[in-house]
């Protein structure tokens, strides 16, 4: 034989052979198809012949697969939000300011009335030497002739014919003493006659001013200009800042300032009624011997608060 013939008998042959698998696979298939639908109409007519007679169907229903519900995701907690912590600034410590007694005050109806004088510095004398001064309390005006002879039972005064609220004069610095003794016994009080300091602080009365609180001497003291060489009535004329009155002229006033070591001599501040303008300044002083008596001369007291 030719080989082509040879390979057209062994494809003639390999086609029958895919033939006979194709057809019987086909056939297989068949016949399983025909046995499944035999179990099905088998079963169908049970289903149908129980149903005529009666008999609930026993079809078995398959429970449907549980739907689960989907997971909720976790609630995101977010961090709390940073609230900035406010410091307040620290409270600064309350300045303390002493605060002495407040207003006028009289200890006793034929004292003198007594004006408080607050604590504070000041610049003393020609040099200007910063002086601290504790608050107490002064004369409103110098002692006058009504209250010295209420206590001491006479008038000393050589201006007496000026009057009772005229200022007391012609008494010696010791004399001043035997009356503060007698006074401080009366009310029970501590009464003195001003040191320099207060008595220049409480003229200057918290300004610079060429004389006591002011600058205008005529229409706040009584003075050679002024005066027609006599006293005159205390507080006829303006007060300074303090309420004061007469701190410059009308009379000298004593202080308690001794200027030698004997302590014989005492200081006299303000001026009087003979006093020159230019000799009124708030530091303008002179001595006087502790007997000495003079009726240009005077005095205005001081007392410890409370």
């Amino acid at each position: 034989m030719k080989i082509s013939q040879v390979k057209r008998v062994h494809l003639s042959t390999f086609g029958k052979a895919v033939s006979l698998v194709v057809l019987l696979s086909f056939s297989v298939t068949s016949v399983c198809a025909q046995g499944e639908f035999d179990q099905h109409r088998k079963k169908t007519w049970e289903e149908f012949e129980e149903f005529k007679n009666g008999k609930p169907i026993s079809k078995q229903v398959e429970k449907p697969a549980e739907i689960k519900p989907a997971a909720v995701p976790a609630a995101v907690v977010l961090p709390a939000p940073v609230v900035p912590v406010v410091v307040a600034p620290p409270t600064p410590a309350p300045v303390v300011v002493a605060k002495p007694v407040a207003g006028n005050f009289r200890d006793c109806p034929e004292c003198a009335e007594m004006v408080v004088i607050p604590e504070g510095s000041f610049e003393m004398g020609e040099r200007g030497d910063v002086t601290f001064v504790a608050a107490f309390a002064m004369g409103k005006t110098e002692v006058t002739q009504a209250q010295w002879k209420a206590l001491m039972n006479r008038n000393p005064s050589k201006h007496s014919e000026c009057g009772g609220d005229c200022p007391v004069e012609t008494v010696s610095w010791e004399e001043v003493q035997s009356f503060i003794e007698i006074l401080n016994d009366k009310t029970g009080k501590q009464y003195r006659l001003p040191n320099k300091a207060e008595w220049e602080y409480a003229c200057r009365a918290g300004g610079k001013h060429r004389y006591c609180g002011t600058a205008d001497l005529y229409t706040s003291s009584w003075h050679q200009d002024n005066s027609s060489d006599i006293t005159h009535r205390v507080a006829s004329k303006k007060a300074n800042a303090f309420g004061l009155y007469d701190m410059n002229g009308n009379v000298e006033e004593f202080t308690s300032e001794a200027t030698n070591n004997a302590k014989t001599y005492f200081m006299v501040r303000g001026g009087a009624y003979y006093t020159e303008a230019d000799k009124l300044r708030p530091y303008s002083r002179h001595e006087v011997h502790l007997n000495r008596k003079e009726p240009y001369m005077g005095f205005r007291l001081v007392r410890a608060l409370p």
